[in-house]
């Protein structure tokens, strides 16, 4: 893995869903995304601001960070 060989942070951008994007419900039995169903923009807000959160912290104490990310619609 490229983050263990340059000593660095990785972070998985499924491992950042909201709990409204993965939880269970009446209407939806399982994520949007494992049912086929893609994850509207609305959707991918409150994930994409986490991730940037997430970043902008890592930035701020001057750590390298690798982001995985698919974001397929």
């Amino acid at each position: 893995m490229l983050a263990k060989v340059i000593n660095c942070s990785f972070l998985d951008a499924d491992d950042y869903h909201p709990l409204s994007n993965k939880a269970f419900s009446l209407v939806q039995l399982n994520r949007k995304d494992a049912q086929g169903i893609p994850l509207s923009d609305e959707d991918r807000i409150p994930w994409l601001e986490t991730l940037r959160d997430a970043l902008q912290e890592s930035l701020a104490n001057r750590k390298i960070v690798i982001l995985e990310c698919s974001v397929l619609q």
